[in-house]
């Protein structure tokens, strides 16, 4: 329960951040710019290497797939088929949403820390739930 409580408390505290983040647009940039870089250095160094470890090269197939799929459905020449895609890309965002939250809780729940609090795993948990909160 208390991991539970202290992650709704990082949740609450991504709209904190932006409004006060809103009055001074250097601030603005400079958290935009440091979720980017956070972000990209993350994949790119820490979940790629462990997808291609455990999955193979395919791996980063499969990343290349993900992350230019929804740019090209959203260029379709096609209005019929840009308007399906658009469907498609809110549904597989919902759901991707979806799953995230899933092992998020799972994560939650699972990782103990062997007693002694709240695992490291379970901390990037909660720490990644400011980011998801600027986004709220």
């Amino acid at each position: 329960m208390p991991l539970l409580i202290a992650s709704l408390a990082a949740l609450a505290v991504g709209p904190v951040l932006h409004r006060a983040a809103r009055r001074m647009p250097s601030a603005l940039a400079a958290l935009d710019g440091f979720m980017v870089v956070a972000l990209v250095g993350l994949v790119l160094l820490q979940v790629l290497p462990l997808a291609v470890g455990s999955a193979g090269w395919a791996a980063i197939g499969a990343a290349g797939a993900g992350l230019a799929a929804p740019g090209l459905l959203e260029r379709s020449r096609w209005r019929r088929a840009r308007t399906a895609s658009r469907r498609g890309v809110e549904v597989l965002a919902l759901a991707g949403l979806a799953l995230h939250a899933v092992a998020d809780g799972v994560t939650l729940a699972v990782d103990d820390g062997h007693g002694a609090g709240p695992g490291a795993l379970a901390m990037a948990v909660l720490l990644h739930q400011v980011p998801a909160g600027l986004g709220i």
